[in-house]
């Protein structure tokens, strides 16, 4: 276990020399994030990074800077799943999320996992109404704003999702 000022106490998981720190993620229930623990737990992740990197806007100003591995084990519940900001305070287009999916192995298992529920602001409404602070999120969140409308990306085998790591977001019942 290691001590975390903001969490409390995260256990940490090893495998084929590569260090994780395991973690509820309290945003889904049952959800549980394997966080790259060093540097060279990271480095497994940088090809595929490289590569993926190279499909974004101002690439040559981005880097890996952290990687894990998002676990549920069970259908989500609509009234279990919290929306939410992955990251706060960076600027524009310099943060992403990048969801792959290497789970189920069978092609017809995919039709029953979920899929990601993202906010988009209405295109009419230039306002960005969105809360100050992740907190903010978290706590008002519980829908998402009136003025935003709610897109589902459902996976498929091959594919991934990238989207800026300051939208609203969350993991879609299924």
């Amino acid at each position: 276990f290691r001590a975390c000022p903001q969490h409390g106490l995260h256990s940490l998981k090893s495998l084929e020399g590569s260090s994780f720190i395991s973690e509820s993620s309290g945003v889904v229930s049952g959800q549980t994030w394997l966080w790259a623990d060093d540097e060279e737990t990271i480095q497994v992740f940088d090809e595929l990074a490289n590569i993926l990197l190279q499909q974004l806007p101002r690439h040559d100003e981005m880097r890996l800077y952290t990687a894990s591995f998002t676990v549920i084990q069970h259908g989500v519940e609509d009234e279990d799943s919290k929306w939410h900001v992955d990251w706060h305070g960076i600027p524009q287009g310099l943060c992403w999320t990048l969801l792959v999916p290497i789970w189920p192995n069978v092609p017809d298992d995919w039709r029953s996992m979920g899929g990601t529920q993202l906010c988009r602001q209405h295109p009419d409404d230039g306002r960005q109404r969105l809360p100050g602070s992740v907190r903010e999120v978290l706590l008002e969140a519980a829908l998402p704003p009136e003025d935003f409308e709610v897109i589902e990306h459902r996976y498929r085998p091959c594919e991934c999702l990238l989207f800026e790591g300051n939208v609203l977001h969350r993991t879609g019942p299924y």
